[in-house]
């Protein structure tokens, strides 16, 4: 069996303390490694969120444009049905008028 003597204590207590140091620094990178990996990953979030936005304006500005062309558009024909409506009731009245004073003329 060997003897622990203080220099050999202080040789495992100096090799313990750096492969401490070693594991340190290995956790030191991998900590940096994955705060690059955050900010790269958030960056790329931020990136995809602002397109999305982007395409949700574009359709939403395209939809309203089509509502107002379809608000238009039902409007005009709107316009010609009441136009034709009032035509027929002109047409209607003139008919009435005409056999009316054909009754009276009788």
């Amino acid at each position: 069996m060997q003897a622990w003597t203080d220099d050999r204590m202080d040789d495992l207590a100096n090799r313990v303390d750096a492969g401490f140091a070693r594991v340190d620094r290995q956790f030191e990178r991998v900590d940096q490694q994955l705060e690059q990996q955050r900010v790269e990953t958030t960056g790329q979030f931020e990136r995809q969120r602002a397109e999305m936005n982007q395409r949700f304006e574009e359709q939403r500005t395209e939809t309203n444009q089509r509502l107002e062309e379809q608000r238009a558009d039902t409007h005009e024909l709107l316009m010609a049905i009441n136009k034709r409506i009032d035509m027929l009731f002109l047409a209607y009245l003139t008919s009435a008028f005409g056999v009316i004073a054909a009754l009276i003329a009788s």
